[in-house]
């Protein structure tokens, strides 16, 4: 049972990410919380644990990036024998390369009319892994049922404190940005378990410090570049300017 429901929850998150039809993605949302409340806590824990840290690199993922295949999950594909490849290939050695498929956050671009819907979509599709990470949170912060934990242990709150932090502390707007999300959807719905200090101390600092976040580095890098040769032409400018007007009055 801990590996089909394991299965079954990358399944539903992972359609939630590639999905781009709203009418399926509204049952995606009902059926994760379906499965989620049926399911016992000493089995939702192992098999949801070890997901959350890829699940929330998915939600945070560019819209112009694929994803990466490995973080992905297939249905097992039935192989043909090999006489019946042959037959349906025409190449010289009876095989074909197969066509590596890419998936993007919301789908392609030719489901969508224009960028801004394709933009609109992936908003969308990261509100929607907020709203199912958030309701998953409620639990993730809840004890094992028979795990006695010791003093020297950190609770399960502190575990998945930690995991957040990591993106907190980036400089990256969208990980900052998708860990907020996350963390409202979970306020909202747990009110029992407190967030730990370091956490409340760590979203306090980020409201308030200045960051070049990475998203921009790159076009900042080049403008301040771009300043620079500006400047520097001027100056040449203005010299050949002045030297120009002591020859005319020489």
């Amino acid at each position: 049972m801990d590996g089909l429901a394991s299965d079954l929850l990358r399944h539903i998150f992972q359609r939630a990410m590639l999905e781009h039809q709203q009418e399926t993605i509204n049952h995606i949302e009902e059926l994760w919380g379906l499965l989620i409340r049926r399911l016992p806590l000493q089995v939702l824990l192992p098999a949801a644990c070890p997901c959350v840290a890829p699940w929330l690199c998915m939600m945070m993922q560019p819209s112009r990036l694929p994803f990466d295949p490995s973080i992905l999950i297939f249905p097992p594909v039935r192989k043909e024998p090999i006489e019946n490849r042959r037959r349906s290939t025409s190449g010289p050695l009876g095989e074909v390369a197969p066509v590596e498929t890419k998936y993007f956050i919301a789908g392609t671009d030719h489901v969508y009319e224009n960028p801004l819907q394709r933009e609109k979509a992936v908003i969308r599709a990261r509100c929607l892994a907020a709203s199912m990470l958030g309701f998953l949170s409620e639990y993730l912060v809840q004890v094992m049922p028979g795990l006695t934990y010791s003093a020297d242990m950190e609770s399960p709150v502190e575990c998945y404190a930690k995991l957040l932090l990591v993106h907190l502390n980036s400089r990256s707007a969208i990980q900052r940005t998708a860990v907020a999300m996350v963390m409202a959807n979970w306020g909202e719905r747990c009110t029992e378990i407190s967030p730990p200090s370091v956490l409340i101390e760590r979203l306090h600092v980020t409201l308030t410090e200045t960051v070049y976040y990475d998203e921009i580095g790159v076009a900042y890098a080049r403008l301040l570049h771009d300043t620079k040769d500006f400047i520097a032409t001027l100056r040449v400018i203005f010299l050949l300017t002045k030297l120009s007007i002591v020859f005319n009055q020489v």
